[in-house]
């Protein structure tokens, strides 16, 4: 099902399964196979990110605001990296949490995702 796979992927903490799990269900959503779009149950809230898994999240508020001038380019690509990354998961959750749409809003939102992880590669 459309939605249980999205979540899947969602959830999915490793980055090369993750991917590899979009990359064949993208290609089976635009060859219009496997697709069916009811859903049985409400969506899932979702709580954490999948790097919650392996990564400490902490607020904005509780990191050090003084780096050292010679990591600024390192955190600048570390923030990057996180905003791409999140970007994929937010297309996703768009994909997931919303039900009843017509197809091209599914579409136009795993396009997104399909950029993200293309950023983020």
């Amino acid at each position: 099902m459309f939605f249980d796979k999205i979540l899947q992927i969602i959830n999915e903490s490793d980055v090369n399964k993750k991917f590899l799990n979009f990359k064949e269900f993208y290609a089976d959503f635009k060859s219009n196979k496997n697709i069916n779009f009811s859903r049985k149950t409400k969506a899932n809230e979702l709580v954490a990110p999948c790097y919650a898994k392996f990564c400490n999240v902490v607020s904005m508020r509780n990191l050090n605001k003084k780096i050292p001038k010679e990591q600024k380019q390192l955190h600048f690509i570390h923030s990057v990296a996180h905003i791409e990354f999140s970007a994929i998961d937010i297309a996703l959750d768009e994909c997931y949490r919303f039900s009843d749409m017509p197809r091209e809003y599914y579409e136009d939102w795993l396009e997104v995702a399909d950029d993200e992880i293309r950023h983020w590669t």
